[in-house]
């Protein structure tokens, strides 16, 4: 991964549309599985601290703590092996959507810590297998952007954004037509200030001297911009 860091897998995989089960070996002995499916994130499983569906829940106000609570006292009693996520729903306690939305920010999760396992980490992709279909519930698909914004944000490739940037500084940057700024999960003012790139063709030094978030966050965007097309 130090030669090939998350991100640059997961525009890999989005711009082939490719399907498959990437493993991920770390030299601590630690692990890690992600599904693709056709370009997309669609499941992991980390054998590092692990992310549970209902803390995230909670964190994006789906339940409440006392609702939690309920259920995993309900899930540890039930006889039949059920998903969490199944449980709240069927019983009324989340709507369909709220598990939707649960599942995509733990995933995304899941890529941020992912993409903290060390550089020397090594990995396989196994085209047209799914490696976890014993683990969790059926593979729930979600932008590949986000996921890439998501693992950049977390863990930074440094060396890949210094390289990348200095390429950029003898030129302009523009907004590609194609653009689609609504996919990564930007915030209102990062993606304001990105739009500033609508308006006219910028110098990186002037952008960045526009900028109205700050500066570690401006070359992280510009990198993740440059690798997806965006710019």
């Amino acid at each position: 991964m130090a030669r090939t860091p998350l991100p640059h897998l997961l525009v890999y995989t989005h711009d082939r549309g490719l399907t498959g089960t990437f493993e991920f070996r770390a030299p601590d002995g630690t692990s890690a599985s992600m599904i693709i499916v056709e370009g997309r994130p669609a499941k992991a499983r980390l054998t590092a601290t692990p992310i549970y569906l209902g803390q995230v829940l909670l964190e994006i106000g789906a339940v409440d703590a006392a609702t939690l609570d309920q259920s995993l006292r309900q899930l540890a009693t039930t006889p039949e092996r059920k998903l969490h996520g199944l449980l709240l729903l069927e019983s009324g306690k989340i709507t369909e959507d709220q598990l939707e939305r649960g599942l995509e920010v733990q995933l995304l999760q899941k890529i941020a810590q992912l993409a903290r396992m060390p550089a020397a980490t090594v990995f396989e992709f196994y085209s047209d297998w799914d490696g976890l279909s014993e683990f969790g519930g059926d593979p729930l698909p979600i932008d590949a952007m986000s996921a890439v914004w998501a693992s950049i944000r977390e863990q930074p490739p440094f060396e890949h954004i210094k390289a990348a940037l200095e390429r950029m500084t003898r030129g302009r940057l523009r907004l590609s037509k194609t653009a689609q700024l609504d996919r990564f999960g930007f915030t209102p003012e990062e993606k304001r200030w990105i739009e500033l790139l609508h308006i006219r063709p910028m110098r990186l030094d002037h952008f960045f001297a526009a900028a109205d978030v700050n500066e570690r966050i401006t070359r992280l965007i510009v990198y993740c911009l440059a690798i997806t097309k965006q710019i």
